[in-house]
């Protein structure tokens, strides 16, 4: 009886123990991208992942501003690290993007690889003057020689209307 309780009991332990190592949802991933002080083109100080992300790749945020009205420009960068390189065959997107006091043309945009890093152009307009918080899901993929990891990072940027 004991037996048919430990069980189920060792395994579920054993899956979730395997899971944390596995890439989880970036929400509950102690994950988050940095966040550069409201300035044109100042990109930020490049973070790596927690857990198996942890080495394999940076990620550095370029907030934007503009005359209100006005397109902007929010460049996100991913580095891959160490032994690993970004996977060309994934289909790189920044999704779910956010913000009040902004709009964007598109609700999503695709990253383009090249070498050891995949770059994403976001376009945004601010449709009202001070600094507005954008959001949004940073989905992508690197890989090393025994494995590739598909990556769902929260992106946080700012956009100033002037």
């Amino acid at each position: 009886m004991l037996k048919n309780l430990l069980f189920p009991t060792t395994v579920a332990a054993l899956a979730v123990a395997g899971l944390s190592t596995l890439d989880t949802p970036a929400e509950a991933r102690d994950t988050a991208l940095s966040q550069a002080e409201p300035s044109e083109g100042v990109a930020a100080e490049p973070r790596g992942a927690t857990e198996l992300g942890a080495g394999t790749f940076d990620i550095s945020v370029g907030n934007a501003q503009a005359t209100v009205g006005e397109a902007a420009t929010i460049s996100v960068t991913v580095t891959a690290k160490g032994g690993f390189k970004c996977n060309d065959a994934y289909p790189h997107r920044v999704k779910k993007l956010a913000g009040t006091g902004v709009t964007f043309p598109q609700p999503s945009v695709t990253g383009a690889v090249s070498g050891k890093s995949i770059q994403f152009s976001i376009p945004v307009t601010p449709t009202e003057a001070g600094a507005h918080a954008v959001t949004g899901q940073v989905k992508f993929s690197v890989c090393n020689d025994e494995s590739c990891h598909i990556k769902k990072v929260p992106l946080q940027a700012t956009v100033t209307g002037t």
